[in-house]
């Protein structure tokens, strides 16, 4: 068994990728915080956000299997959306919603400060 793990524009890389010859995809694309992370600035449009997410769902769509599964973790601002783009535009199969509870990060001044990120669990058929 071979396994690879590619890092950069994953578009750009799943273009490359032959159709359904992959048996699991872990994603976890930026939040769209509005976070300066030194090499990428991720604050998009609701718009913009919305059409990258379509752009590399589309693509794990294509070369997962399909027996395959695909795990996304995601922030609370736009996971229901990618919930939707996963069930109602490609028919991926709802298999899990996961919690990760976790203790550590920055506090926020005003409200709860998240402690926790949500992963979706879905299986292609």
């Amino acid at each position: 068994m071979s396994i690879q793990i590619f890092q950069g524009d994953s578009i750009k890389y799943m273009k490359n990728i032959l159709t359904e010859s992959v048996d699991l995809i872990i994603a976890d694309p930026p939040y769209n915080l509005g976070k300066d992370y030194g090499n990428n600035n991720d604050q998009r449009t609701h718009d913009e956000y919305i059409e990258f997410s379509k752009q590399w769902i589309k693509e794990a769509h294509r070369i997962l299997k399909g027996t395959g599964s695909i795990y996304i973790f995601m922030g609370v601002r736009f996971i229901s959306y990618l919930y939707t783009i996963l069930e109602q535009e490609y028919n991926f199969i709802f298999n899990s919603w996961i919690t990760w509870h976790y203790t550590q990060g920055l506090g926020k001044t005003k409200g709860f400060s998240p402690r926790h990120d949500d992963i979706l669990f879905f299986n292609k058929s």
